[in-house]
């Protein structure tokens, strides 16, 4: 899958020509770069122009993955889009337990300032603490779905205060109930349109439930936090402060803290009139 990265620098440029000779017409995509999407969403290159184009791709692991799942669906290729969809889920439930486990276990300033260094240093600390605990729990259980899932079940119980219906990876193959997933992957099943088009209609369901419960039980201040985190981990791979930060809009980027709720049909129905224009001269 590839994405657009802009050359701000040439667009602003051409743009203060436009409003100083009075243009009506500004083609913004002139300044466009395709870019094939990577795995630690940090982005080099080099414009027309010369200028040194820095980008990171704020966009959560799962969006990315989920819009590959669909852009794979909408091509025809529904092996790879169970694959993939799988995986965006994987990573969803992660980020959600990142979630849980800053509201659950960190204290929150509503007045924290720079300025009052003994609050300031206690709020780092307490911080760091508790990014630590989920980073040391995470490399026990990133191997092991069934420790990460029991994590993920039983923090949301916690938080939201009932029972989360547990994911459901079966199906109808051949009469009988199967793992869709195990099929794909371990078996080489090839799933049908239908059967792929069920898949992505469930997981988009599941995550899209499982952000509303959340968004209404989690503090607020919690979504910031993680976002830091996620931030941080872009910076120690190499990426230096004050790079521009590319946010893409994906199939998945308005779960949480989104006032309108779209069903999986409305939403496949706005991407693909929307598909042309994102992707149709960025092939993948």
């Amino acid at each position: 899958m590839k994405i657009i990265i802009r050359c701000t620098k040439c667009m602003m440029s051409e743009l203060n020509q436009v409003i100083k000779e009075n243009l009506k017409v500004y083609d913004y995509t002139r300044n466009d770069y395709p870019v094939q999407i990577n795995n630690n969403g940090i982005y080099e290159l080099e414009c027309r122009n010369g200028h040194k184009i820095h980008s990171l791709l704020s966009n959560k692991k799962y969006e990315v993955l989920f819009e590959s799942g669909i852009l794979a669906y909408t091509e025809g290729y529904y092996i790879e889009s169970v694959t993939v969809i799988s995986s965006s889920l994987e990573n969803f439930v992660e980020y959600c337990i990142l979630l849980m486990t800053f509201d659950s276990n960190f204290k929150f300033y509503s007045d924290v300032t720079v300025d009052n260094k003994e609050q300031y240093e206690n709020y780092i600390r307490e911080y760091n603490k508790v990014k630590d605990e989920y980073e040391n729990n995470l490399k026990r259980y990133r191997k092991k779905s069934g420790i990460r899932l029991k994590a993920f079940y039983s923090l949301y119980h916690a938080i939201v205060g009932e029972p989360l219906q547990e994911i459901n990876y079966q199906i109808k193959i051949d009469g009988a109930n199967k793992n869709l997933r195990n099929e794909v992957a371990h078996n080489g099943y090839i799933p049908s349109q239908n059967e792929s088009l069920g898949y992505l209609k469930y997981v988009f369901d599941y995550i899209n439930n499982v952000a509303k419960k959340l968004t209404l039980k989690l503090n607020k201040k919690t979504f910031h936090t993680v976002d830091v985190v996620l931030f941080e981990k872009l910076i120690e791979r190499g990426l230096k402060q004050g790079n521009a930060c590319e946010f893409i809009p994906m199939f998945l980027n308005d779960v949480f803290n989104s006032e309108k709720t779209q069903t999986f049909e409305e939403k496949m129905r706005a991407f693909q009139s929307m598909r042309d224009i994102s992707y149709g001269k960025v092939r993948y």
